[in-house]
């Protein structure tokens, strides 16, 4: 059975307008959904106007940035929660999250040898730990070096750790796809 409100037109334009309150705030004192409300408020032609909507962003709740650390306004439902916004940009965003080019390029090594390994189908199943230790081995290595295959992916090798090691730029190229017993 479908619940019927008695939303009383005087009353929505009382709460609405001259107490300004907000939709949502109107649909819990009324126990129904902010849609209703919404629409009811469409139904009696009632509609906030400019002066209102500004006293409205007053309401908002001041945050500090992660990032830069100045203060930002956040609507009350952003601030906390699920979808809190902590930063007061998405530039301030990506900057606070952003590790260094030398970072950017391993991880993108990291991601290009995975690619690679899938199409030449030389993946094997791994373990989140086998896969941690891959992305370990890349953001590791020492300047200079790089992650080379024991096995070439070309010869049969697999992309694991197992196949894994660091080579000096000059003898990774002397070395290109061939199998070198140590």
């Amino acid at each position: 059975m479908k619940k019927t409100f008695q939303i009383d037109k005087n009353q929505l334009y009382h709460l609405f307008i001259t107490e300004n309150r907000s939709r949502k705030w109107i649909a819990e004192y009324f126990g129904c959904s902010d849609a209703l409300i919404k629409k009811k408020c469409a139904e009696y032609h009632i509609k906030k106007t400019k002066k209102l909507e500004s006293e409205n962003k007053k309401r908002r709740v001041v945050k500090e940035c992660l990032h830069c650390k100045e203060d930002f306004r956040v609507v009350p439902s952003r601030a906390e929660g699920k979808w809190e916004i902590q930063f007061c940009s998405h530039k301030c965003s990506s900057d606070y999250r952003y590790l260094g080019q030398l970072h950017k390029r391993r991880m993108l090594n990291a991601v290009a040898a995975t690619r690679r390994a899938n199409m030449k189908k030389a993946t094997v199943e791994l373990t989140e730990e086998d896969k941690s230790r891959i992305i370990e081995m890349y953001l590791n290595c020492p300047v200079g070096h790089e992650v080379d295959h024991i096995v070439p992916i070309s010869k049969g090798g697999k992309h694991h750790p197992d196949n894994l090691q660091y080579l000096t730029v000059s003898d990774n190229r002397k070395k290109s796809n061939k199998c070198i017993d140590k």
